[in-house]
């Protein structure tokens, strides 16, 4: 277990990195004094062999001082470590690591969706002891509006100046298990809707009223300004890219190039179901003109084997068709339109088909070796796709949150209609509609795996404890397909978790129908092998993931016999979607 040394007074946000090359890194502190801090960078611990070291002067904002410092000249592929140094004392010693150069895999630690108010962060903990390069957060870092009552934010209300949001960032970054991620991994971020506002768009925001929180454009620049305070990026960006927008591209050596896409700031159009222009017009657009030129020149780049694209909203389709007689009486989330029997989230790359035509043109010329890493949906999934006439051009591995309400509990409808739905939906290789955690995905000159892990962010007592999920991998010389792969199965202690968790979701959806909560069953055992690889399907696993077999999460054969609700298809060969009880 790593050993993470608590934030000293003097530095009470800790450290960070950021934005790392072969050669090169950001450093990153606030402090609340606004004098002159010192900084070293060595590659040992002990700091005995320092290889860069200086003064910043940092840019003071009222009583403290931010610190960015980029650090050149640096080996590839090597752990630094590093401090700063006030007069006062020093700050915990960070680690980070720069970009390895030739065909050397890498492994990245995806993130996403990190509510302070509705839970503990423990994917950020769990992460920040994995052997990973580098994390990538997919967008929500933080929340400018307040949803969750686990833990209570500052300001109590909607982030809308430049003063609330710093607020936010400073109580999500004096957080000790945040702390511990950045202070062990260097981070790439990008941005999403409520790094905003809810549903966020150039021109405003769903849930922005010009009544109450003033006109949109200052609130959306105070947002910007506060989240390059603490999310820092280079500005040696592409030559098109404005100053608010955050699209960008990292190498990963000889392997893969990383597209970071901005979704929010760069021109998206107004979602369809807001009043914007029709949902078919080809030219609407998420990206905006500048940034879609571009990335499709990094897609026809065949340069490295991988390029990896960076989206926080999803691409693939997830429309869902709904029964003409299902009784659809409850709202969708935030972002869906419901209209003529469909349910469409017009948030996503669903509510911009013409965009996603484009890319897709774009990867079927390029001709593989395409991968798609999303957020937004509070949910796991893996996709082959997005598809043309010709079949998959590509794979999308999408990433669960960090705290956020997960998809399946956020409307019960929803995850009735997805669990048995989606099973008609051939690009779905597998689903979990109901967990919290991280995803790794390594990237190496042949192929990308995907690995999902679940934790439990309502117990922080249960940090670091984990659950293995799913794995699946993609082929250089099969583009567009996902083969599962083997993942170990949980210890008899993470089991027991698990188990807990689900108690703890009967009893919240008991709690909203009125019915009274479930009781533990004395003769639920310990599921898993300590560690063991299990094979698909075995107890204490389920197919991919599926964890208990023994009631709390049916395996592969719960899933082809248990009854869909009058009105809703069957398919013969449904994907892999992890259902959960509704209720006790």
């Amino acid at each position: 277990m790593a050993v993470i040394e608590p934030a000293p007074p003097g530095f009470p946000y800790g450290v960070a990195s950021f934005e790392p090359t072969t050669s090169s890194v950001l450093l990153w502190t606030r402090a609340p004094d606004p004098s002159p801090v010192d900084w070293e960078v060595a590659t040992d611990v002990g700091f005995t062999d320092v290889v860069a070291s200086g003064r910043s002067s940092g840019t003071i904002e009222g009583d403290e001082c931010t610190h960015v410092v980029d650090v050149t000249g640096l080996r590839p592929g090597t752990d630094h470590h590093y401090r700063f140094t006030a007069a006062d004392g020093a700050s915990a010693a960070g680690r980070t690591r720069t970009i390895a150069e030739g065909d050397r895999s890498v492994r990245l630690g995806l993130v996403c969706c990190g509510d302070y108010s509705a839970g503990h962060f423990a994917a950020y903990r769990a992460l920040a002891e994995a052997d990973i390069d580098l994390v990538v957060h997919l967008g929500d870092y933080v929340y400018a509006e307040v949803e969750g009552d686990l833990r209570p934010v500052e300001p109590d209300r909607d982030a809308v100046s430049r003063d609330d949001y710093r607020k936010r960032y400073a109580q999500v970054r004096s957080d000790p298990d945040l702390q511990a991620l950045h202070q062990r991994h260097p981070m790439v971020a990008v941005i999403d809707d409520h790094d905003l506002a809810d549903n966020a768009w150039e021109g405003g925001a769903k849930t922005h009223d010009p009544d109450e929180h003033g006109p949109w454009a200052p609130r959306r620049d105070a947002a910007a300004a506060e989240r390059a305070t603490w999310l820092p990026i280079r500005g040696d960006g592409p030559s098109e890219r404005t100053e608010r927008a955050q699209w960008r591209s990292v190498r990963l050596g000889d392997v893969a190039e990383l597209v970071l896409l901005d979704t929010r700031l760069a021109g998206r159009d107004e979602q369809a179901d807001d009043g914007g222009p029709a949902l078919e017009d080809p030219d609407r657009t998420i990206l905006g003109a500048a940034q879609g030129r571009w990335l499709a020149e990094r897609v026809a780049d065949r340069s490295l084997p991988w390029v990896v694209i960076v989206s926080s909203v999803v691409v693939n389709d997830m429309a869902i068709d709904l029964p003409a007689d299902a009784d659809v009486d409850e709202p969708f989330p935030s972002g869906y339109l419901v209209e003529d029997g469909r349910a469409i989230n017009t948030d996503g790359w669903d509510g911009y088909p013409g965009e996603r035509r484009r890319l897709v043109e774009a990867l079927r010329q390029r001709g593989g070796g395409a991968v798609l890493l999303s957020g937004d949906v509070h949910s796991a999934w893996a996709f082959e796709g997005p598809t043309d006439d010709l079949g998959a051009v590509a794979v999308e591995l999408t990433c669960p949150a960090v705290t956020s309400e997960p998809m399946g509990e956020m409307v019960p409808v929803v995850g009735r209609a997805v669990q048995h739905l989606l099973r008609a939906k051939p690009d779905v290789r597998w689903a979990d509609l109901f967990a919290r955690g991280h995803l790794i995905v390594e990237v190496d000159p042949t192929a990308v795996t995907g690995t999902w892990w679940f934790s439990d962010s309502e117990d922080p007592g249960s940090v670091p404890a984990l659950q293995a999920g799913a794995a699946w991998r993609t082929s250089l010389d099969q583009p567009g397909r996902l083969v599962e792969v083997e993942v170990l199965a949980p210890s008899p202690r993470r089991a027991r978790w698990r188990r807990r968790r689900g108690r703890r979701r009967r009893d919240r959806v008991a709690q909203r129908s009125g019915r009274p909560a479930a009781r533990a069953s004395p003769a639920a055992g310990d599921a898993g092998g300590g560690g063991a690889p299990a094979p698909p399907g075995a107890p204490g696993r389920g197919r991919c993931g599926g964890g208990d077999s023994r009631g709390l999460e049916p395996g592969p054969e719960a899933l082809t016999s248990r009854a869909a609700p009058p009105g809703w298809p069957r398919a013969a060969e449904p994907p892999t979607i992890v259902l959960r009880p509704q209720g006790p």
